[in-house]
């Protein structure tokens, strides 16, 4: 049958999802360990933290992961972005 595999990285933190060899989601993370890169095929998703480690934005694109800028700029404004906004009630 087929297998699912998990790949972690040393701190425990999931980096890969493939079916038997064959690329599923990869995800990069931050010093922090936070996720800020995950490709799901053509499509890659982004994502960026306040100060306070919330997640304060994200967007999708279908430009490869190696071609994004290491700079998280949301100003950007790809074609599908999202922003959070935390408002204390």
């Amino acid at each position: 049958g087929q297998h699912l595999n998990h790949l972690y990285y040393g701190s425990g933190h999931l980096h890969q999802l493939n079916l038997d060899g064959q690329l599923i989601s990869d995800m990069e993370r931050d010093d922090l360990h936070r996720e800020i890169y995950r490709t799901q095929g053509k499509l890659t998703s982004c994502f960026g933290y306040d100060s306070m480690g919330r997640k304060a934005w994200q967007y999708a694109t279908t430009l490869p992961a190696e071609k994004l800028s290491r700079i998280q700029n949301p100003l950007i404004k790809p074609e599908r972005y999202v922003e959070h906004a935390y408002n204390p009630i």
